[in-house]
């Protein structure tokens, strides 16, 4: 679902984005009761709303930067080699075996 919903964000940025190319004017003019005014285009209202829809599902989905920035420790690996290597022991690396060519 998240991923959907992103898709559809991303393709909104995506159709706003190219109908702002053709755009002569970032404002149109709007009429109220109280005679007319220039506000702007819709498509930047549009363009706002699907930026903020992406980054809502992007943060959903935990694919914000804080959350793709890990640093070593968070490797259980890494952590591992680390402790190995600070208890002053020299890791032992195996390798496997060749075999021998079947005759």
């Amino acid at each position: 679902m998240q991923i959907t919903s992103l898709a559809s964000a991303l393709r909104t940025v995506d159709l706003a984005t190219w109908q702002m190319d053709g755009l002569a004017d970032v404002t149109i003019v709007e009429e109220n009761r109280y005679g007319t005014k220039l506000v702007p285009h819709p498509v930047f209202k549009v363009l706002k709303d699907a930026q903020d829809s992406v980054t809502r599902q992007l943060k959903a989905l935990g694919l914000t930067p804080e959350n793709l920035t890990n640093e070593d420790e968070e490797d259980p690996l890494i952590g591992v080699t680390k402790k190995v290597i600070k208890a002053g022991k020299k890791p032992r690396i195996i390798k496997p075996k060749k075999k021998e060519p079947e005759k």
